[in-house]
This record gives structure tokens, sequence and C-alpha cells, in this order.
């Protein structure tokens, strides 16, 4: 079975816990997140002061963004074949991963940008842009 989200509007995942408020960024539209939000390719989600969101995608990684964090999904396709691919953008603010099935069917198409390095791993790591 092929699952694949390219499209803009392909829902590729959601926030699945929520402590503050948060804002998705949906092309130049700010959206309210809540608990439950469908997230799409290319989406931006800003924490505030004191927010923490988890957010869970379809191959089962979790990416917990800390608080007065900006954090970009720049390319995501999730298959159980070497098409699977994650980039994300850490843009400021913190974030932790685990990394779900595309890590360990194509952990090189599993990156992590942050304005220092791109980091590629198919376990856990956290990363922050605050040093």
């Amino acid at each position: 079975m092929l699952v694949a989200h390219t499209a803009a509007w392909a829902s590729i995942g959601k926030i699945t816990a929520l402590r503050g408020d948060a804002v998705i960024e949906r092309d130049s539209q700010k959206l309210p997140a809540s608990l439950g939000s469908a997230l799409e390719g290319k989406d931006v989600i800003s924490t505030g002061a004191n927010t923490k969101l988890q957010i869970t995608f379809e191959d089962k990684t979790i990416i917990t963004v800390g608080k007065e964090s900006r954090f970009s999904i720049e390319e995501y396709l999730f298959s159980d074949n070497d098409n699977a691919r994650a980039r994300f953008n850490v843009l400021s603010g913190t974030i932790r991963v685990m990394s779900g099935k595309i890590g360990k069917i194509a952990p090189e198409k599993f990156t992590v940008k942050t304005k220092t390095a791109t980091i590629g791993t198919p376990g856990i790591f956290s990363s922050s842009t605050d040093m």
C-alpha cells in the first residue's frame, strides 16, 4: 500500500498535544492551533511564551516544539519504500524529534535543518537555535 502526500492541501499529521497558544501559518493565513489540528506540507508552526506542542506525523514521527519557536515542514512524503522523505526546518527556538518509519526506511532522506547545521538521523535528537 502506498500512501503519499505531496499536495499542499493534504493532511500529513496533526497536533496531538498542546499547552499554551500556537499559530499555524498556511498560504499567508494565520490559523489558531488546537488539539487535533491537521497539518499540511509547507505549514509553519509558531509557539508563544510558555507553549509546548506535539505533532505526530503519518509515519509516527513525533516532534515536540518548545516555547517561542518557529518550525516549518519543508517537505513530507510518506510511503513504505525509498521514496519516503521528510525535511523540517527549525527557524527559531527548540524542538525534540523521535523519528518514525521514514527514519528507518530512508534515514538519509530524514533531515532537520537549523540555523547552524542540518541533522539527519533515524533516532531521537533535540535541536535548539537559541545558542
